[in-house]
């Protein structure tokens, strides 16, 4: 995405991954570096870059829920917000279904859990 105006925008909102999971684990806000370090996107505008060319691209359109794992070469949380504050940038996206299926076996006799 290349910012070519004064008034260009990439056009989404998005919030740390691992800021989040530091708040969930530990029920306190913590500087994240413990949890995934990724940018989910929450938001997409209108108008802005990202929804431009998710209408060019509507095979691998970026959505709400994306996790951005690296921009510009860099894939920390914090370099990748600054980075996002450049005129131009290539993004990496992933997508995780929504839901997903877990089996828990354990030998007999143990549940495998501790108290």
């Amino acid at each position: 995405l290349v910012k070519t105006g004064h008034n260009d925008q990439y056009g989404f909102t998005h919030a740390s991954e691992a800021a989040a999971f530091a708040r969930e684990r530990c029920g306190v806000e913590k500087n994240g570096d413990e949890g995934p370090q990724v940018i989910v996107v929450r938001r997409l505008f209108d108008g802005g870059l990202l929804s431009s060319w998710n209408e060019s691209h509507p095979d691998a359109a970026v959505m709400p829920t994306d996790r951005i794992y690296r921009v510009n070469n860099v894939c920390t949380v914090e370099d990748m917000q600054q980075e996002l504050r450049k005129p131009a940038v290539e993004i990496h996206v992933a997508r995780y279904p929504e839901r997903f299926a877990v089996r828990l076996q354990f030998p007999e006799g143990a549940s495998g859990l501790e108290a």
